[in-house]
């Protein structure tokens, strides 16, 4: 039998709740990018009919209060996304311990659950609650933020190279970024396609033959996540091209760009140094939650 919910901490926010939260993290974008855009991208799936994309809680319904949330996209391996505007984390961590709608069940989409991009203000509370509290296994991430203004991007002007061209990825490109990913999963690229459809991804063809070399995808977040490079096309500029033109993207439509790279991932932060981005203060960790 389906346990009953309807009492649980954490409340889910109607359509104009979102958007009154959505208008809160504006108010504090400079502080928290991520959240930010996040929210931005929870707004979108509802304009363009993707209403069982993601629910988003508050627990007591208390956002108003201090814009504390927490959002689950169960679909295709579940991923979290969560967020205080309370320094102590106190709500969320209660939530978690409280909750039963996250069993972290085995799921044949993928085996962990993930939980992206969570601030250091809360990542190392919620991984003492998860494994001492809750006894989840699991492993988490180091991920410094790297940020590139708009005013930079927005400067960008060398914008292309004689034998490739740059243009938003689509479908057709789907099964390729998802064999090259390293996190590939049997339903990844199910996730990959609602990613592109909600974010903002580029890549870069070949004249010769329209081959997609290289590529930048957003993740839920709506900000840069993964820069693939196909093996024998490496070196060429690919990468720094294609980011350019993500970047200048994202800035037309009012964002800065960010990213949060894997500390020690030295290849990645010496191609984002080089074209301005700025290793920020804010760590945040990649939590994944092992399925029982």
């Amino acid at each position: 039998m389906t346990e009953r919910l309807d009492d649980d901490i954490l409340v889910p926010l109607n359509d104009k709740d979102l958007e009154e939260l959505a208008s809160l993290y504006t108010l504090h974008v400079e502080t928290f990018p991520l959240a930010h855009s996040f929210l931005q991208i929870c707004l979108k799936a509802k304009k363009v009919g993707l209403n069982d994309y993601v629910t988003v809680y508050s627990p007591w319904n208390c956002w108003r209060e201090d814009g504390t949330f927490i959002a689950s996209m169960p679909a295709y391996g579940h991923d979290i996304v969560l967020h205080s505007l309370d320094s102590s984390g106190k709500r969320l961590i209660e939530a978690f311990k409280q909750t039963k709608r996250f069993p972290f069940q085995k799921d044949s989409a993928r085996e962990y659950t993930l939980f992206f991009s969570v601030h250091e203000y809360f990542s190392l509370k919620l991984v003492d609650l998860l494994t001492n509290v809750l006894h989840h296994e699991l492993i988490y991430y180091e991920a410094p933020l790297w940020r590139l203004g708009k005013e930079q991007a927005l400067a960008f002007n060398d914008l292309s190279l004689s034998d490739v061209y740059v243009k938003p990825l689509n479908k057709q490109d789907i099964s390729i970024i998802d064999n090259a990913w390293p996190h590939r999963s049997p339903t990844s690229i199910n996730k990959h396609w609602q990613w592109i459809q909600l974010g903002t991804s580029f890549g870069v063809y070949l004249k010769s033959n329209d081959k997609l070399v290289s590529w930048v995808t957003s993740s839920c977040l709506g900000q840069m996540s993964a820069l693939q490079t196909l093996e024998q096309y490496k070196r060429k500029g690919y990468g720094s091209l294609v980011v350019k033109h993500m970047a200048k993207y994202l800035a037309t439509q009012g964002f800065d760009s960010c990213i949060s790279i894997i500390a020690g991932n030295v290849e990645s932060e010496g191609l984002y140094k080089k074209l301005g981005f700025k290793k920020t203060s804010s760590l945040y960790h990649f939590i994944r939650v092992f399925n029982k």
